[in-house]
């Protein structure tokens, strides 16, 4: 009985770690997904988030370098973020501490520009404003992904 009571109990605290910073819960452009493509970005990559002068790059890498089933399942998933920022949608379900700031960033959208490119390991995004108020928001925004994202991946 005691047993059964502390499983219960861990199981019920562990559920907000593994439904939101653990990575287990769906994050808006991986709805889309196979299961073992989402858990490939979940167990094996791991995001950076470096700010700029005039804004930030968010980079998606493997943690394992020779794995280039990995490497293409990042890429197309960068890709797909890619498109959905470009919209204006700047939500990102596994980072709930950046939420408020994504709706700040959203009207702004026509002010960010948001490029792609591949790197040897994964793939970048790079989101850059002439506005120094943007620019701003982007690196709250940056650091609000880091603190949600950071204890999910270990970056290699």
């Amino acid at each position: 009985m005691i047993a059964s009571v502390i499983v219960a109990v861990a199981i019920v605290l562990l559920i907000p770690y593994y439904g939101i910073t653990g990575g287990h819960t769906e994050h808006a452009g991986m709805a889309d997904m196979s299961g073992m493509d989402h858990d490939v970005l979940m167990n094996d990559a791991g995001h950076d988030f470096i700010e700029m002068p005039n804004g930030i790059e968010v980079r998606l890498t493997t943690l394992k370098p020779d794995d280039q089933t990995i490497i293409a399942t990042i890429r197309a998933h960068m890709q797909a973020e890619l498109t959905r920022h470009q919209t204006g949608d700047f939500s990102d379900a596994m980072s709930p501490s950046s939420a408020p700031i994504a709706s700040q960033l959203a009207p702004f959208a026509a002010d960010i520009t948001i490029s792609y490119r591949d790197t040897p390991v994964g793939a970048a995004l790079q989101f850059a404003s002439p506005k120094s108020d943007v620019v701003e928001l982007l690196h709250q925004w940056a650091q609000a992904m880091e603190q949600d994202h950071g204890g999910m991946h270990s970056m290699p």
